[in-house]
């Protein structure tokens, strides 16, 4: 099919003529392999294949006309009554990017590829070393997976990378918080290149891809501007550090910002950069749309067949191995006036509230949201002497208050941050596992809890 996209690879239809004989054959394949166990994977088949394409509007237009009346799980994906659906992605090397098959374990197909070093990590997924396999890009994936529906704003596959991705910390002063995050909380902090404003960056990444990102006190003015929400972060630029949005990833920002329009919330779709899109949910709409009752945005990160390459040799120098022995983000804790009409709100837009949770030493009650791989924590006062109280008494109503990050040894990150700050954490049983809770005056203005499950 002559300019259709991508026009760099060839795209053909097939009709066997001996049908019979060829499903007989396929299924003799197929029965082979299950008499196999699957084989040493656990392969179960066939998910997805990703193709990329450059300009992703023209494509989806030619793909729908071409496919129609197939069902489409979203503007970018196409599935069938059999065989793998197909996923469009914008990319500047266009083509077939890669294939997903769908494994019984997960956690067996990592311990064979890890056996053999062929394992490579990315976001909530693994892959095979495109080093061995001609540089062709396979993700895993749990046959689990392949079959829960698709999340309104996060898209498909809830543990694939989607959900809690990264939370922003405003500070003033870098070398000190670098000096404290490393010293102190025995963290392993990474300056980035300072963006173009010249503002400095940094970042703490995790082993499953989340991490913690500083942002300089004087980029709160823009901020502000990204989720309309001006008087907040300019009271909080004046007097404080600490945590001032959460990002989550999603697999596709048109997707989340058509359903948030829908939803009646006013958002932006900012589609300027080579490496992600955003979307933007206003904190204080100008009209009659909801307000968004927390400081949120959703990322979609385009296909790059050289991150998991990147990720690795991260990872093998070391710098996702953190002394306190930290492996992911895993809930962010928000302080709310209204715990049932921020959970109203939360639902209109998709999300979904889960376990009741009491935090007592903060004079708090709340409610879990699960988030893709992590969870929401919203958290209303019921004590007016408590700590939450008196957070929200200086605050604006949705800030963030803390985060719990998953350990692998709590009692090493207990042992670490005593040492270092002269504090004594007790440990206790939180929502998550064994923890320890550090205090925003070691942490630059938020609650870092540390658990081991």
């Amino acid at each position: 099919m002559k300019d259709f996209p991508p026009i760099e690879v060839d795209v053909f239809f097939v009709d066997y003529k001996y049908r019979k004989s060829v499903a007989a054959k396929y299924k003799a394949t197929d029965d082979e392999l299950t008499a196999r166990n699957r084989g040493p994977l656990r392969i179960v088949g066939a998910a997805e294949i990703t193709v990329g394409v450059r300009d992703l509007e023209d494509a989806r237009k030619k793909w729908s006309a071409l496919l129609a009346p197939s069902p489409q799980i979203s503007d970018d994906a196409f599935v069938f009554d059999s065989g793998p659906r197909i996923r469009l992605v914008r990319s500047e090397s266009p083509g077939i990017q890669g294939i997903v098959l769908s494994v019984r374990s997960l956690d067996e197909a990592a311990r064979f590829l890890k056996e053999r070093r062929l394992l490579v990590k990315d976001v909530g997924h693994i892959a095979i070393a495109p080093g061995a396999i001609e540089g062709l890009w396979i993700r895993l994936v749990e046959a689990a997976q392949t079959r829960e529906p698709a999340h309104p704003l996060l898209g498909p596959g809830q543990g694939t990378g989607q959900g809690v991705d990264h939370v922003g910390i405003a500070i003033r002063d870098f070398k000190k918080t670098k000096d404290d995050y490393e010293r102190v909380l025995g963290f392993k902090f990474r300056e980035l290149p300072p963006q173009p404003n010249g503002w400095p960056m940094a970042s703490i990444p995790f082993e499953n891809a989340t991490y913690l990102e500083f942002q300089p006190i004087a980029a709160l003015p823009w901020l502000s501007k990204m989720f309309d929400y001006s008087d907040g972060y300019a009271d909080f630029a004046e007097k404080y550090e600490g945590a001032v949005f959460l990002g989550l990833a999603t697999s596709s920002a048109k997707d989340a910002a058509d359903h948030l329009k829908a939803c009646n919330f006013q958002v932006y779709l900012v589609e300027e950069d080579p490496a992600f899109n955003y979307v933007h949910i206003s904190h204080e709409p100008s009209g009659k749309e909801q307000a968004f009752p927390l400081a949120i945005f959703l990322i979609e990160y385009f296909f790059d067949p050289g991150r998991p390459a990147r990720l690795a040799a991260r990872r093998e120098q070391g710098m996702m191995t953190h002394p306190n022995t930290a492996r992911r983000l895993h809930s962010v804790w928000f302080a709310v006036h209204d715990l049932e009409a921020s959970l109203r709100r939360l639902q209109d837009a998709g999300f979904e509230s889960s376990e009741p949770r009491e935090a007592i030493f903060l004079g708090a009650k709340g409610r879990e949201v699960k988030a893709g791989n992590g969870c929401l924590l919203l958290l209303q006062s019921i004590d007016k002497n408590g700590l939450l109280a008196n957070f929200l008494s200086d605050r604006h109503d949705g800030e963030i208050i803390g985060v719990s990050i998953e350990v692998s040894d709590v009692d090493k990150a207990r042992s670490w941050v005593e040492s270092h700050s002269r504090h004594k954490l007790e440990p206790y049983d939180g929502f998550y596992g064994r923890s320890i809770r550090i205090p925003p005056d070691l942490t630059h203005g938020i609650w870092i809890e540390f658990f081991q499950q």
